[in-house]
């Protein structure tokens, strides 16, 4: 079978970047947040080597083991609304567009906060660590203000991987 053109030397280099960032400080930065904010809030603590010990009795857990440990996602999910790995954003318009009275043509670059929409109205007490927040699905209103991982064409492909990760 024909194989396309293989990289260029600069997109190697680019895609090597972007897997030892995306990949090691993106996970290490979430890790920190963790144990920073459960060593804050022992009731939590207490919770997550509770469920840790009952389903896993102190072996590792595997990818088998996800379903079983729900406040352990809650957690990780809590930790990234509060701190997601990357904070800051950006789009580009496609079409020329007004945005709260200001006209912008296409092309425009455009920088939101992903920090601010995870710490906005969407959130009852939004400053609050709450993994119970994530005991039932988020709503409409939620999802969509709820992007640890981006969203769109932009959204990293590595979300599935990286909360199989967090969990485990």
């Amino acid at each position: 079978m024909p194989q396309g053109p293989g990289f260029t030397d600069e997109e190697l280099r680019d895609q090597v970047i972007t897997l030892l960032i995306a990949g090691a400080e993106t996970p290490a930065a979430t890790v920190a947040w963790l144990f920073h904010l459960v060593a804050r809030h022992p009731h939590v603590e207490a919770r997550l080597h509770a469920e840790l010990e009952d389903v896993l009795a102190g072996a590792t857990a595997t990818a088998a083991d996800l379903p079983s440990l729900p406040y352990t996602r809650n957690v990780l999910l809590e930790v990234l609304r509060l701190y997601p790995p990357a904070p800051l954003l950006t789009r580009v318009s496609t079409a020329e567009m007004a945005l709260d009275g200001h006209r912008f043509p296409a092309g425009t670059d455009f920088f939101f906060s992903a920090y601010q929409l995870h710490h906005g109205p969407s959130f009852p007490n939004p400053e609050r660590f709450d993994p119970d927040r994530w005991n039932t699905p988020p709503g409409p209103a939620t999802r969509h203000a709820y992007i640890p991982f981006s969203s769109g064409r932009r959204k990293c492909l590595g979300d599935t991987f990286a909360l199989a990760e967090g969990t485990s």
